[in-house]
């Protein structure tokens, strides 16, 4: 079967929301391949911060984990951090998977080229761009190095130029970039325009691909018109997300015949009905795919975290070694070596009741493991 690069690049507004549940059942590839999928929310930028990127992002995941995508979501990422993310999800991809890249927060165009910016970059003029920021370029090379089936690329980041006063030229949001054999090119509004955040849960065009994405049988190019319709009536027409398209081939989120139930509520847990609990492998959570197909995306991701985990622990820097270890273990819930190193952490802390579920998590996958029974204990008895 012949190769289809299949690329989106949306550009829109940085708002974004909480993790939410649709249990609904996904399409597949139309050969069946796993799905993969990068999520990255920047937010906690020193000037021009974006009020709430973190939680749109986490939507973004969530509705994505919905309709089959096997997901990693990182915020508020550094530029070596980001470039090294994408390295390990270009990485993650291989022939016949379909992948997807979903970013927001700030993007600014210099000479026509687009760039992600990082939380922490330092640019005082423009010919510092290229060294503090992501080009997308750098984005669609390592992609279609992965040679795979299919690859949806969201730039969520049709905002005002942060930086505008220090720069000479006055560009408004980011440049079009044509789209090749198999590409679609998806903007939250007419390239160089910029789009408007709104003023609910989600930025108006997010808001929007959300809705679209949980309807079934719909075409991609369909999505999108659902997407522009609702924007353009929600901005009196101000607003106008716009496409290049020489797609190949047609890609579904949903399947014909499938309807989204409602959000889960919360139970007394705090954990969304219906849901498995962190500390427990899942079927959700697992590397496996529903076809016991096991995605590079888990070992991969995993041993990345891991390795940024145990940076910040050396560090002390409990807080940051938790959230690493914690993308580990979603990934690989079954390893118990991640759940002592995530125990550990949480001991650091003094959280020592999550820290005694992981020890135990642990112990049950390695019975015979001394030292991890050893960590149970002890949490359980700092606890009482």
């Amino acid at each position: 079967m012949k190769t289809v690069i299949f690329t989106i690049l949306l550009f829109s507004v940085c708002t974004f929301a909480q993790d939410r549940g649709m249990e609904i059942r996904p399409a597949t590839a139309a050969d069946g391949h796993a799905r993969i999928a990068l999520v990255i929310g920047n937010g906690l930028y020193q000037s021009s911060p974006l009020r709430n990127p973190a939680t749109d992002a986490h939507d973004m995941a969530q509705a994505l984990r919905a309709v089959g995508f096997e997901v990693v979501c990182k915020t508020d990422l550094r530029q070596n951090e980001m470039k090294q993310a994408i390295r390990v999800f270009g990485q993650s991809l291989q022939s016949g998977s379909v992948g997807l890249f979903y970013y927001a927060g700030h993007a600014v165009q210099v000479d026509g080229r687009n760039y992600l910016i990082p939380v922490g970059a330092e640019i005082s003029q423009e010919h510092e761009v290229e060294y503090e920021a992501v080009d997308v370029g750098f984005l669609l090379s390592q992609i279609q190095d992965a040679h795979n089936q299919l690859n949806i690329v969201i730039l969520d980041a049709c905002r005002n130029n942060p930086f505008s006063r220090r720069f000479r030229s006055m560009n408004a949001g980011l440049a079009s970039i044509n789209a090749p054999s198999g590409t679609l090119i998806a903007y939250a509004t007419a390239p160089g325009s910029v789009a408007s955040d709104g003023d609910g849960r989600n930025g108006l065009y997010t808001q929007e691909l959300l809705k679209a994405m949980r309807q079934p049988a719909l075409k991609i190019e369909d999505v999108f018109k659902l997407v522009r319709s609702g924007v353009q009536s929600l901005t009196n027409g101000v607003q106008v997300p716009w496409e290049s398209s020489s797609l190949v081939g047609d890609f579904y989120f949903l399947l014909g015949g499938v309807e989204p139930k409602g959000l889960p509520t919360k139970g007394a847990d705090g954990h969304s009905a219906g849901q498995a609990s962190p500390a427990e492998p899942s079927s959700k959570s697992s590397p496996l795919g529903s076809n016991g197909y096991r995605s590079p995306l888990a070992s991969t991701a995993a041993a990345v975290f891991v390795k940024e985990g145990d940076s910040a622990a050396k560090q002390k820097r409990w807080v940051a070694a938790e959230a690493e270890y914690r993308q580990a273990v979603e990934l690989a819930p079954s390893d118990a070596r991640l759940r002592v190193k995530l125990g550990d952490v949480l001991s650091q802390q003094q959280k020592w009741a999550e820290a005694e579920t992981q020890y135990a998590v642990a112990v049950r996958l390695e019975p015979l493991n001394k030292s991890y029974q050893d960590r149970m204990t002890t949490s359980r008895n700092r606890n009482q």
